[in-house]
């Protein structure tokens, strides 16, 4: 791969990684602050809602906030480690 094509693949590998952790901080946070009107939850909401937004219309309407999230989790996981078993 030639420098340009590398410094993609290792943009693409960062920002997967990045996402993988914001979501898993999220649903982490979401499990021990159960005040819906915690500014913190709200802040990691917030952060993670670029992620979930997309995934939650893929899925039925009846899914709750937990399902969308680690669905959320679970793509970002697969895109990161697929990224990363083909950059090698």
């Amino acid at each position: 791969m030639d420098t340009t094509s590398t410094k993609l693949v290792l943009l693409i590998r960062f920002v997967a990684f990045l996402a993988f952790f914001y979501l898993l901080l999220d649903l982490l946070v979401s499990r021990l602050i159960r005040n819906p009107a915690s500014k913190v939850r709200g802040f990691f909401t917030l952060v993670a809602s670029p992620l979930t937004r997309p995934v939650r219309s893929f899925l039925p309407p009846s899914a709750t906030d937990d399902q969308v999230r680690l669905a959320a989790l679970g793509l970002v996981g697969l895109v990161w480690a697929i990224v990363v078993l083909l950059s090698r």
